[in-house]
């Protein structure tokens, strides 16, 4: 070392003489001076070693701090096919020990530097406080910690920890979540699961495989790019989307717009971080037909021939039910569901009774809770049982006057199209393996109310929807919002609900969109036909193919006399079947 040849030039200067007799009592004077300031010299630069390499605080055990942060991490997170949509990966973060810091304005200086977004004021002020320790940047890049390594800046160091990443951004946004900045789970699967999720190493009976959940990643990709469209297209203010596995009940893809980038959830906005399939409840309009149908041919009080008269709207009080298009005549029922009457389904739902009506909602799981492992999840809202009046019973009919969630309506619609055999929902890959699904309509009404879907789809307003070669059945619904004093007539929800091929139902398809705007191709018109049925239907046409399902020819006998509905059109009573 340098130092070292300075010594000896010293000692043989003036240390050696010290041991000789007689020398000058000057000499030595000057000889123990100079002792003293090397004794000093070499204390100085001993503990600039240590700050240096060894910065060390007595107070802050950052050894542990640091072990514990690498120990525990979170297990990832998959797909249905084992595609990876979150995981841990090894990061560090910047911090610095003011009191090891020689010069507080230059190391500031040469931090704001590789760090840009550093606030000089604020860090100048705690650098000069008495804390042991100050963060400077957590989660600091590769190149960043490199830069700062070549600084050598004493009192500045790092720890190792981890960050969770999401591969594929907002695709997943509302299904996966996101966690908080100390590796927390803070919404989505991640909340959910936060304890399953937070793994130590060191327990070997911990279950350290990761978390496979029921989404197709594929599904999920077409759902959001085709809702996507829809908004740019119809400008509403949101849009929601939800493909299941009916026969398991499994979550096939789940998409809400707008949405945001789980690594920075904090620049988000409520409406983004809003969950529209699972947190909205709403007044779903024409799609709740289904329900009201289902209800009414289980219960044995109207069949597919009963008929009601549709010229007029009803007039209750100071209220006047009335048809949006209405064709008016004497219709039958499957007539009143083709047409989507709102005069016709609130005389059937009259027919069928406030009690019957109030059993079967409740049968039918939609003013439950529901059990899905997410815990953005809303509330059903309906009338309490000394307001639920005739007028309730006729407005519920047809969507209004009752407030789902999408995820609420949808368990019940899979289960109706499911040979009446209800699945929870489940956001888990076999998730219901063990779960026996329960029976809320015989498997006659779920036949009738297939051939009803289907003809909805072929005759009615769902037309869009109409896949060829999927068999598509379903309702659209327009609902009116809610507003001070009454409904709105410009802002309205548009949906389309949907099952595939209908013949031996797979699959739904659930699309809503919140106050979209009608345009030249929708000749000004919003409602759920113009607007969320098209969606749908180039859904099932990209998503056919990659669940495996071959086109099916509605042609054939067999299919079409399981489809053919006898009470619509008096010709087709001398069908060949």
């Amino acid at each position: 070392m340098w130092y070292k040849r300075h010594i000896f030039e010293l000692y043989i200067l003036y240390l050696k003489p010290l041991l000789l007799p007689n020398y000058k009592t000057t000499n030595l004077r000057i000889g123990i001076l100079i002792l003293f300031f090397i004794i000093g010299f070499l204390t100085i630069i001993t503990r600039a070693y240590n700050v240096v390499y060894n910065s060390l605080d007595e107070d802050i055990n950052f050894d542990k701090l640091a072990q514990d942060s690498s120990s525990f991490h979170r297990a990832n997170i998959y797909d249905r096919n084992g595609k990876l949509l979150a995981v841990d990966l090894s990061v560090a973060s910047v911090y610095a020990n003011p009191k090891k810091i020689f010069d507080v304005k230059e190391t500031v200086q040469k931090l704001k530097h590789i760090f840009p977004d550093l606030n000089t004021k604020n860090l100048l002020k705690e650098f000069n406080s008495h804390k042991s320790f100050v963060w400077i940047k957590r989660n600091a890049t590769p190149k960043e910690l490199y830069a700062v390594n070549r600084l050598g800046l004493p009192g500045i160091q790092y720890e190792s920890g981890h960050r969770r990443f999401y591969p594929y951004g907002n695709l997943l946004s509302h299904i996966v979540g996101y966690t908080g900045i100390d590796g927390m789970g803070l919404s989505g699967v991640e909340k959910y699961f936060d304890n399953k999720l937070i793994i130590n190493p060191k327990n070997k009976e911990q279950d350290q495989n990761g978390l496979s959940l029921s989404v197709d990643l594929r599904i999920q990709y077409i759902l959001h790019e085709e809702l996507n469209k829809a908004v740019q297209e119809f400008k509403p203010l949101g849009a929601a989307g939800i493909v299941t596995d009916i026969k398991t009940g499994e979550i096939l893809a789940l998409v809400s717009l707008p949405d945001f980038d789980p690594h920075n959830p904090g620049k988000a906005n409520n409406d983004q971080l809003f969950n529209r399939a699972t947190l909205a409840s709403q007044e779903l309009g024409s799609v709740f037909k289904t329900i009201t149908m289902a209800m009414a041919l289980d219960s044995k009080k109207i069949t597919l021939a009963s008929s009601y008269d549709v010229n007029e709207p009803i007039k209750f009080a100071r209220y006047k039910l009335k048809d949006y298009h209405g064709k008016g005549g004497i219709q039958t029922v499957t007539e009143i569901f083709m047409n989507s009457s709102n005069i016709g389904t609130a005389k059937i739902a009259v027919d069928l009774g406030i009690e019957t009506q109030k059993e079967y909602i409740k049968k039918f799981g939609l003013i439950d809770n529901i059990n899905l492992e997410l815990p953005e999840k809303g509330q059903a809202i309906y009338p309490s049982d000394s307001k639920w009046s005739i007028l309730s019973t006729m407005t519920i009919s047809y969507g209004h006057g009752i407030m789902t969630t999408p995820i609420h309506f949808l368990r019940t619609f899979t289960g109706l199209v499911n040979d009446g055999q209800m699945y929870p929902l489940t956001i888990v890959k076999d998730g219901n393996k063990d779960v026996k699904p329960k029976t809320i309509v015989s498997k006659e009404t779920a036949d009738n109310l297939k051939r009803l879907l289907r003809l909805s789809v072929t005759d009615g307003s769902g037309k869009k929807a109409n896949a060829d070669g999927y068999l598509v059945g379903g309702k659209t619904g327009s609902a009116e919002k809610s507003i001070r004093g009454g409904y709105s007539k410009t802002a309205n929800l548009s949906s389309f609900i949907a099952a595939f091929p209908i013949n031996e139902p797979k699959y739904s398809v659930f699309i809503l969109l919140d106050e979209p705007k009608g345009n030249k191709s929708t000749f000004g018109y919003s409602t759920g036909g113009w607007t969320a049925t098209p969606v749908a239907g180039r859904v099932i046409s990209r998503i056919g193919s990659v669940l495996g399902i071959s086109p099916i020819d509605e042609n054939d006998p067999k299919i079409a006399k399981k489809l053919w509905v006898q009470y619509y059109d008096d010709e087709k009573l001398n069908a060949p079947f």
